[in-house]
């Protein structure tokens, strides 16, 4: 073959690889939203908006890494109708490896990037720190959740919605892990993923590069995280992890004071509570919990084919059956940590990654929110409950997580019609008004990304009491028209007098209604020994504050007769 012929058919086969390439960018970009057109490779550190956040992703997909860079999340964003395109990009080819990666810090600040859809991540490879960001799918879902790749450190991060797995290695905060650190993190989110494996509420697929970050520790760790979510897969589901896999004799990933709290189930093998598999006995676990038994398959913290997979000197963790509320329990007798069914199996400071409790609420005291268990500081709302009038009620607040909905059930706040959050108080009642609840005002609609208030209305009312008329047992000369005068409402009046007859009258004058009421002491009838008057009403009280008592006194006095003696003389 001559030398032109050869040189022919190679600018026939460059050329269709050239056009192969571009027809596959064109594919590649259909049913994606549109990226922002860069004059240059434009860069930007602080994010206000959708398009802020879109120049940002455009950036880094142009190779720039925030190395040493901090960008920061300066308010809520709403991703509604935008399937995002995952900010970096990562290929694994054999033949041309592609990465573009995040390097610096990505602060989200407490902010909520909601109504989330993509199917590569909000970031799809990251070697750098994202810190203080919350995700919310949008109601259809997503496919992937935060972080695709991550090969550094995730802080203090949640993510809350649906999750429909498209491929293997998905999590809640990210699919695939080959070092690095995920810490005080957590995933609400439903993650469907029957016919695909690596599935895990916090990470679907571990590994680890070389031993360690310096040759002689865990290179990949997770730890102080919880699982709320339901999961599902195929092979390898956990509740906190899919899958660990590392070929190293001593074990160079860790998970430790991790939960995980929701439904896990699987079609396949490999089902676990705390993780699906540990491949080669690769992972330590330590204080890790587990409360699901559904589809779970193997010892119910971790998922085994055969039993071989977690030994008692890898996996010191606690699952539901465990519980003991005399004694505590210890998944092993080794295991020197304590859980108990009342929930205080994370209310020591050793529960958490860094000894402090600065990331977590609900941690040594509990309350209502979050039905009574652990959630992020950075991932909860404010709720002021104001009333309409403060001499009525007591005004307050409460907690909710990001993208919870709320609604009323009489005097209580319910969220997500799964249970009571608070409950308005009335003051204690006074002399004179009863205090109650009668509604709620102002309560919004659908699920909530920001601080708002709502009010609490109560109603007084008057107090009403009894009047009762005795009379006077010391002087029991007479009778009362009426012994009780009911309903009589608090700073209803008294007036005391006598009729033309002599009787006593006491006349009450309801308040609000004016209804009058008019009770008559009348004396006995005169007998020939002694005749009999009303004295008075003893105590003369004018203004009813409470139950009354008031007494009718009379008088006797003897009678007095004029005798009139005639003398007459005897005329004999």
């Amino acid at each position: 073959m001559g030398l032109r012929k050869i040189k022919n058919i190679l600018i026939i086969l460059i050329t269709a690889l050239l056009l192969s390439a571009v027809s596959l960018a064109i594919i590649g970009n259909i049913g994606n939203e549109e990226k922002t057109n860069l004059s240059a490779v434009d860069t930007i550190t602080d994010i206000y908006d959708l398009d802020d956040l879109k120049l940002f992703r455009d950036s880094v997909d142009a190779g720039v890494t925030y190395w040493n860079s901090t960008i920061y999340l300066h308010a809520d964003i709403d991703m509604l109708n935008i399937n995002w395109d995952g900010i970096g990009h990562y290929d694994d080819s054999f033949f041309k490896p592609d990465h573009k990666l995040f390097a610096g810090t990505f602060d989200g600040q407490g902010h909520t990037l909601y109504n989330y859809t993509g199917d590569s991540g909000i970031f799809v490879y990251n070697s750098g720190v994202i810190k203080n960001l919350n995700v919310i799918t949008s109601s259809s879902g997503a496919s992937q959740g935060i972080v695709y790749q991550n090969v550094y450190q995730i802080i203090n991060c949640s993510i809350k919605g649906t999750i429909n797995a498209k491929t293997d290695k998905v999590g809640g905060i990210a699919g695939d892990m080959a070092v690095g650190k995920i810490q005080n993190c957590i995933n609400w989110a439903n993650i469907n993923g029957a016919s695909y494996s690596y599935i895990g509420g916090i990470v679907g697929h571990a590994t680890s590069t070389a031993g360690g970050t310096s040759g002689n520790g865990p290179s990949t760790i997770v730890c102080s995280c919880i699982n709320y979510g339901s999961i599902s897969g195929k092979n390898e589901v956990g509740g906190l992890i899919g899958r660990y896999h590392d070929d190293k004799i001593i074990p160079s990933i860790q998970a430790f004071n991790s939960i995980n709290l929701g439904k896990v189930s699987g079609t396949g093998e490999y089902i676990g509570g705390v993780a699906g598999r540990n491949y080669h006995n690769s992972a330590q676990f330590y204080r890790c919990y587990n409360a699901s038994s559904s589809g779970v398959k193997g010892a119910g913290v971790g998922g085994s084919k055969v039993g071989k997979d977690f030994t008692d000197g890898d996996f010191y963790c606690a699952t539901t059956s465990d519980l003991n509320t005399s004694a505590g329990v210890r998944r092993y007798a080794s295991d020197s940590s304590k859980w108990d069914t009342n929930k205080e199996w994370y209310s020591n400071n050793t529960w958490f990654c860094d000894s402090t409790n600065s990331y977590w609420s609900n941690i040594s005291s509990l309350n209502s929110t979050n039905n009574g268990y652990p959630y992020l500081k950075s991932s909860a709302l404010t709720v002021t409950v104001n009333v309409n009038d403060t001499s009525y009620g007591y005004s307050g607040s409460f907690e909710i997580i990001k993208g919870d909905s709320i609604a009323s059930s009489g005097s209580s706040i319910r969220v997500n019609s799964a249970y009571n959050v608070y409950t308005a108080s009335a003051k204690s009642s006074t002399n004179q008004y009863t205090y109650s609840f009668s509604s709620w005002s102002g309560i919004p609609s659908g699920a909530q990304y920001a601080n708002f208030s709502i009010t609490a209305n109560f109603t007084a009312t008057v107090k009403q009491y009894t009047v009762y008329i005795y009379v006077d047992s010391s002087a029991n000369y007479g009778m009362v028209s009426a012994s009780r005068v009911y309903n009589v409402p608090y700073g209803s009046r008294i007036t005391y007098g006598k009729d033309s007859k002599g009787n006593g009258t006491m006349t009450i004058t309801k308040r609000d209604s004016n209804e009058v009421v008019t009770v008559i002491a009348i004396p006995n009838a005169s007998s020939g020994q002694y005749k009999y008057t009303f004295d008075s009403w003893s105590p003369t009280t004018s203004s009813v504050s409470g139950n009354t008592t008031i007494y009718a006194k009379f008088a006797r006095e003897l009678n007095s007769f004029d005798v009139n003696l005639t003398v007459t003389s005897d005329a004999s």
